[in-house]
């Protein structure tokens, strides 16, 4: 159980790229990450992974997944060691990042995000979270926390949505920050929005709809249901 629960508190506490500090990772939980693979020449990122400039979309096919940022954001491969893809948009301070962290600690096949809540329980899940966070400083600690089973795209997820407080020289403001987590294959994916508050109360309906992401088919399986 104690594993369990690193898992997801590592990516509600690590979720956003550029977050990820501060967080202990156990090597028996978490395999080594996308980007030390491809230095260590374990993959080809060439042949990993492709970014469409004309439609803005990303695809890895390590993991088989794709995400479509939003027009005319910037976007950028992130500095976080499990972020694969980052989008953002400087002058609003609107951040997403797509994060992936390979584990053996879940079944392959069969088992996804809401067998994996089920397991753990919310409010078990809730308390173990916020524990996590009490070195910080009250005024940076999330509040307003919530974690739910959901649908992104027809597939199980664990949603997480809490409020955290972003300094800046003189300015305060707080920022809506908002999780989909999903198990495909054993690893944990996870799809991250960072929004100031007053810009996502403004137009709740134009920031869930951000969430652009879509799983490949499995190029063995595709081959293995043509056989049938």
């Amino acid at each position: 159980m104690r594993k369990i629960l690193f898992l997801i508190i590592f990516f509600v506490s690590g979720a956003c790229d550029g977050q990820q500090k501060g967080t202990i990772m156990k090597k028996e939980i978490i395999k080594k990450s996308y980007k030390k693979q491809i230095i260590s020449d374990e993959i080809n990122r060439a042949e990993s992974e492709i970014y469409d400039e004309n439609t803005g979309v990303y695809s890895n096919f390590k993991y088989l997944v794709s995400f479509k940022k939003p027009k005319g954001w910037a976007s950028d491969f992130g500095s976080g060691q499990f972020t694969l893809f980052r989008t953002y948009q400087i002058d609003s301070g609107y951040t997403m990042s797509l994060n992936v962290v390979e584990t053996d600690l879940y079944p392959k096949k069969g088992f996804n995000a809401h067998e994996l809540f089920d397991k753990v329980g919310k409010q078990s899940l809730i308390k173990n979270i916020m524990k996590a966070f009490e070195s910080q400083e009250d005024w940076s600690k999330p509040k307003n926390f919530n974690v739910k089973k959901s649908y992104l795209n027809n597939n199980p997820v664990i949603k997480q949505t809490y409020q955290t407080m972003h300094r800046e020289d003189e300015f305060e403001f707080e920022l809506t920050n908002i999780n989909f987590q999903f198990v495909k294959s054993g690893n944990i994916i996870t799809l991250s929005l960072i929004v100031p508050t007053f810009f996502f109360n403004e137009d709740e309906s134009f920031f869930n709809s951000l969430f652009l992401i879509n799983f490949l088919p499995d190029k063995n399986e595709m081959i293995n249901s043509l056989k049938k």
